[in-house]
């Protein structure tokens, strides 16, 4: 176990939110990690390689942080493994089937490995067998099932709504300044710089189409950092349309589409698209869910977005071309490609390991897929797939009205379904590239805060003057009910 410099600026920074700072901010500081995609905090050269991100380091912190605290939040535990239960099964059955699953099944098929060979190719394929990548999974899977535990438990802190949609909006802000960083130091040959930060063992690419560079950020390649972004571009933008703190979340969603527009990635294109036809059915269904002035805006946008895209056909029309036979490969064309190829047979692995294993499922970590679903049905069976598709319900509500509507709701409830739309925008582009069955500590982090904020029963400052939250360890909490209609 060796940490990297950048674990140990994190251990530093850690230890002194633990004495000085609240739950809540040590969320912030969890959440913010996570921009470091790309990133080793601590390397595991034990476990081949492995490391353990900046944002799994963070999270280790926010968990020491509610045991630490001297208020209710700490005993919050029973209730949250109660709210996010079904995502609990689906971690532990995951973590306890990728011990188990590939011995049961071992060598009845073969399967591209989660870790590439040094003799690695496009279709390469060993057969079923435990491996290191078996226990990583696991270990992530329960990092994942906590992550969503302390995000409904941070969740019932004092202003946790107006905090959260700040903490959101400037961590997408740093993203697409992440991103723009990443891409000039590319351009400009500074390769070196950037691996400074993203010096964690996974593969990074920097894949470019005729010269024009894809822009990854600090994440391995253009496809994880387009995943990443996703989600943050819907919750800053369902936050402005719920008008919360618009003054903040409305530059971030622009700023963050337009990232995504020039990323050259399918994942985002998959991701932006998926969330427009979401937000037309909103529309057609709830047509007063969506102000006026907003509608407006949103037109507007739309038709200087077209007229710039004309203006530069006419003044560059070779940059044009090259533009438009790219968004063309890694959209439609995508398929034909060697990648898209690539990922349909990983994908395919996950439907032969469900039938293989009777719908069992060969264990986490034990193939490469590209689409969550089939690595869930791969990895988990049929107990996988069901429990995460309650969880995902859970965490959207649909039959609840503020999920399509933030009038008459109240900030923590418009600020939760933002967040449940959020994890939602995460599994459009994990559908159709997720190499491993874990959603990931993104999704859960914004599907407990989402189940947190929305629930019946929110948490206030109690009837006393209020404990500075920077200066103390102290945070109390008392119940406030609240109540919410069904569509």
């Amino acid at each position: 176990m060796t940490p990297t410099w950048i674990g140990l600026v994190l251990l530093l920074v850690g230890s002194m939110l633990i004495v000085r700072g609240s739950i809540l901010t040590m969320l912030g500081f969890t959440l913010a990690c996570t921009l470091l995609g790309g990133s080793s905090a601590i390397n595991l050269p034990a476990l081949s390689g492995a490391a353990i991100q900046p944002a799994y380091l963070a999270l280790g912190f926010l968990i020491l942080r509610i045991l630490l605290a001297d208020g209710p939040q700490r005993t919050l535990f029973g209730p949250a493994l109660s709210a996010n239960s079904a995502l609990l099964v689906f971690c532990l059955y995951g973590a306890v089937g990728a011990i188990l699953l590939p011995r049961m099944f071992q060598g009845m098929i073969d399967v591209t490995p989660m870790k590439p060979t040094e003799a690695f190719d496009l279709f390469g394929t060993d057969p079923l067998k435990p491996t290191s990548q078996n226990i990583t999974s696991g270990v992530y899977l329960l990092g994942t099932a906590m992550a969503a535990m302390t995000g409904w438990i941070a969740s019932k802190g004092h202003n946790a709504a107006h905090r959260i949609a700040g903490f959101i909006g400037w961590i997408t802000l740093a993203n697409v300044a992440m991103g723009l960083i990443a891409l000039a130091l590319i351009s400009a040959g500074r390769l070196d710089v950037v691996t400074i930060i993203r010096n964690g063992n996974y593969g990074a690419l920097d894949q470019n189409y005729r010269g024009i560079v894809r822009m990854a950020g600090f994440f391995p390649e253009a496809s994880a950092y387009a995943a990443y972004s996703i989600p943050l571009m819907v919750a800053t933008a369902e936050m402005w349309l719920r008008n919360i703190r618009p003054r903040l979340t409305g530059p971030a969603a622009l700023s963050m589409l337009t990232i995504l527009f020039i990323s050259t990635s399918a994942t985002a294109y998959v991701g932006v698209f998926a969330y427009a036809a979401i937000l037309l059915v909103r529309f057609l269904l709830f047509p007063s869910a969506i102000t006026p002035k907003k509608i407006f805006f949103i037109i507007t946008l739309a038709l200087v977005a077209c007229t710039l895209s004309l203006a530069a056909m006419l003044v560059l029309p070779e940059l044009a071309r090259t533009f438009s036979d790219m968004f063309t490969q890694m959209t439609v064309g995508k398929g034909q490609t060697s990648s898209g190829i690539q990922r349909q047979f990983w994908a395919q692995q996950g439907i032969d390991a469900f039938k293989v294993s009777y719908g069992i499922g060969i264990g986490a970590g034990s193939f490469r897929s590209s689409s969550l679903g089939t690595a869930i049905a791969g990895s988990m069976g049929v107990i996988g797939l069901i429990a995460f598709a309650v969880f995902v319900w859970n965490v959207i509500k649909p039959l609840r009205a503020s999920t399509y509507m933030g009038q008459g709701c109240s900030q923590s409830q418009s600020v939760g379904a933002a967040l449940g739309w959020a994890s939602i925008g995460l599994l459009a582009p994990a559908m159709v590239s997720a190499p491993s069955p874990d959603p990931g500590l993104v999704f859960s982090l914004l599907g407990g805060l989402a189940l947190g904020l929305r629930s019946s029963s929110l948490l206030r400052p109690a009837a006393s003057p209020p404990v500075q939250e920077q200066s103390s360890m102290r945070e109390d909490y008392v119940p406030q009910q609240t109540s919410e209609r069904t569509v």
